[in-house]
């Protein structure tokens, strides 16, 4: 018996050993750079991945290598501008390498608890259209318009909840997440999650984190073949972890079947109206409205930290998500408060553009040219989702930076290494709105501004876009318009500690305001 054992690990270490060498000589992708143990085996970046560190690795990997690297056997990472509309792109051409719009991997498509697909992760390019044709409604600029109100109610509560925490440590994030994630309730479900009045996010939100986590460790673990698979699914993954996914499904489901009973309230402007009075039998199934509720609220997720507002620092801080402009906008403020002038100058414009905190709206503010540099600076410096997002090759191959990639191979750009690499970017590491400006600083007019794609791009591309940008400028004008903002010591150097799991892994932001009236005479 002993013999037989043996001679199994023999053959499987043997098997292991020829499996390597064919995927560093004779592999097909054998030309691409990278890293020896990640062109030999998968393990090598499945490791990296689930200890949080792929975004460091993979963007020093591309100063090393350069704008294609070979990050897995089978897995091309790239930093190139243009791989950006050669992978995610409206497909060109009619022939087999045709650029553009290249399909999820099998293994990047997430099945929800109830077997209905949602906008994210529905397998077919025709489902895809079908549900984001009738979602496209309620994004709509009409439908921006109907939803200033709500919205601009929202910023007065955070405002208000500012004022009160004025002159302590708070942590921004948290602050800005409530905010979102009570806008996004209200218009999902038709009802927030009293962030914003009770100073925590709700227990579902909490869940969120640890059903993203779940689902990218789950997405990593099924490259082993079965039971493999299976087997360090339970080594890796707690059930915690499991238990959370389907909490938040289950909350989220339970939560659009109520308002879905409740039917079409368009004077509400919720997403939920819209979908209801488009929707036909070209439109959504009851289950994937159920499915898609869910996304609307943590598509584009994050991670931030949870804990009560009135909580003390130096507690232990709980990981949960906040959704992508929360994120966003905690990225910016940091760069700000770490580079005072770009601070200091967009202070100025928005408090000497603005006579009263009334004029402050959705249409005044998209003309400000420098908030949206600061806002496009930001999701350069820390893009909102820093990972890539798979695709793979389509039959016969297609064609990428004008080269002949093989069929089958997956590929992606990394957000992180695209926006930090030289090549793009003058300065990657500077946090310089300039360079976003019609015209810009001669120093960053060569600036490769398309490599940064903070909402993605394409027909997969974020289809709340102007929503998400609209949200953005209204909270940060009116904070800025009402506080200073100083950075506290526990927080200096909180982008570089993070990890990724997909997301960012992100600690407190924690920071002091002054409320302007104090020690200002305008």
């Amino acid at each position: 018996m002993l013999q037989v054992l043996l001679w199994t690990l023999s053959l499987f270490v043997a098997g292991c050993l020829a499996r390597a060498i064919y995927n560093v000589y004779l592999h097909p992708l054998r030309e691409y750079p990278g890293p020896l143990l990640c062109r030999a085996t998968f393990l090598t970046w499945m490791l990296i991945q689930c200890r949080g560190e792929s975004t460091n690795f993979i963007h020093a990997q591309h100063k090393r290598y350069g704008p294609v690297v070979r990050i897995e056997p089978n897995l091309l990472s790239y930093s190139d501008g243009q791989a950006w509309r050669d992978i995610y792109g409206h497909k060109t051409g009619a022939n087999s390498t045709a650029v553009g719009n290249l399909p999820k991997p099998p293994y990047a498509v997430r099945t929800n608890p109830n077997g209905f697909s949602d906008i994210i992760n529905v397998p077919t390019e025709h489902g895809h259209r079908r549900m984001r044709k009738l979602m496209t409604h309620m994004f709509s600029a009409a439908a921006l318009a109907g939803q200033e109100p709500l919205i601009r109610g929202y910023v007065d509560k955070l405002v208000a909840m500012l004022q009160a925490r004025s002159g302590e440590p708070l942590d921004i994030g948290l602050c800005f997440a409530c905010t979102t994630f009570d806008v996004l309730g209200a218009l999902a479900f038709g009802k927030d999650f009293g962030g914003l009045d009770t100073g925590e996010l709700h227990p579902w939100v909490t869940n969120i984190f640890g059903s993203i986590k779940q689902s990218y460790l789950q997405r990593i673990l099924n490259r082993f073949p079965w039971p493999l698979n299976r087997i360090a699914y339970r080594i890796v993954v707690d059930n915690e972890l499991s238990q959370a996914r389907k909490d938040e499904f289950n909350f989220a489901t339970d939560r659009a079947r109520e308002r879905l009973e409740r039917g079409i309230t368009m004077e509400k402007h919720d997403f939920m109206s819209y979908m209801l009075k488009y929707n036909d039998v070209k439109g959504m199934s009851e289950g994937e409205i159920m499915s898609n509720s869910s996304i609307l609220i943590i598509a584009g997720g994050e991670t931030s930290t949870y804990k009560p507002l009135l909580s003390h620092p130096g507690e232990t801080w709980e990981n949960s998500p906040c959704k992508l402009g929360a994120v966003y906008l905690s990225g910016i403020i940091y760069h700000m408060l770490c580079k005072p002038s770009v601070m200091e100058k967009l202070v100025d414009i928005i408090r000497s553009t603005f006579k009263s905190e009334d004029e402050i709206t959705f249409n005044s503010l998209s003309e400000i040219e420098y908030l949206s540099a600061v806002i496009q600076e930001g999701g350069r410096t820390y893009a909102p989702v820093p990972s890539g997002l798979p695709r793979v090759a389509t039959r016969g191959g297609s064609m990428i930076l004008n080269k002949h990639v093989p069929e089958g191979t997956v590929v992606y750009v990394h957000a992180m290494a695209a926006n930090l690499s030289p090549a793009n970017f003058v300065d990657p590491h500077d946090f310089v709105p300039e360079r976003w400006l019609k015209p810009p600083p001669a120093e960053y007019a060569d600036d490769n501004l398309h490599a940064t794609q903070a909402f993605s791009l394409g027909p997969r591309g974020c289809i709340g876009r102007n929503l998400a940008m609209a949200e953005m400028r209204l909270i940060l004008a009116r904070v800025l318009w009402n506080f200073d903002i100083q950075l506290c010591a526990e927080s200096k150097g909180w982008k570089e500690s993070q990890k990724t799991y997909n997301v960012w892994d992100k600690t407190p932001l924690m920071v002091t305001l002054t409320p302007r009236a104090l020690h200002s005479s305008d």
